[in-house]
């Protein structure tokens, strides 16, 4: 059976414009990673660590693009980088904990470890869900026991990289 379509004309056809930000996103079906760093080969790798994980990742290069993303999508766990241009990991805390932040944070930066531990100890006390340090390098394996303690599939037993 040979189906025929007739091109439709759309000449006086005036569409509507449509603006993605206005409409709100649905919820995935995997659990959400909100990753934000300004170096893009980093991110993009913890992305696809992540997804090996379960997670779908959204990365976020900017605090003004952490902030809109967090906003839309409401994730289960963020990895945020201290170390941003023109804002620092210490006021995106902030505003985690101004929006209510329910999700695991998870912190890396190559600035060393007194400075994770304090941003750390600032999360705990601003009343967020604070996981794991994980200091630049770290290895796959250390997100991937990031992630398996934050909400979501990668538990103990998951086959995330092994």
């Amino acid at each position: 059976m040979h189906e025929t379509f007739s091109p439709i004309d759309l000449r006086g056809v005036e569409l509507a414009e449509f603006d993605p930000s206005s409409s709100p996103r649905p919820k995935p079906s995997q659990p959400q990673l909100l990753i934000v760093d300004d170096d893009f080969s980093c991110a993009h790798y913890f992305s696809h660590a992540a997804s090996e994980c379960g997670y779908e990742a959204t990365i976020a290069r900017s605090g003004d693009q952490f902030r809109n993303e967090y906003k839309s999508s409401q994730p289960e766990a963020v990895l945020l980088d201290l170390s941003l241009p023109e804002t620092d990991g210490v006021e995106l805390l902030r505003f985690l904990a101004e929006h209510r932040c329910t999700a695991k944070v998870i912190l890396t930066s190559g600035v060393g470890e007194r400075v994770l531990e304090a941003a750390m100890r600032l999360g705990q006390a601003l009343g967020l869900r604070m996981g794991k340090i994980l200091p630049k390098p770290f290895v796959v394996q250390d997100l991937a026991d990031a992630l398996s303690s934050a909400p979501g599939p990668a538990k103990e037993g998951h086959a995330c990289f092994r």
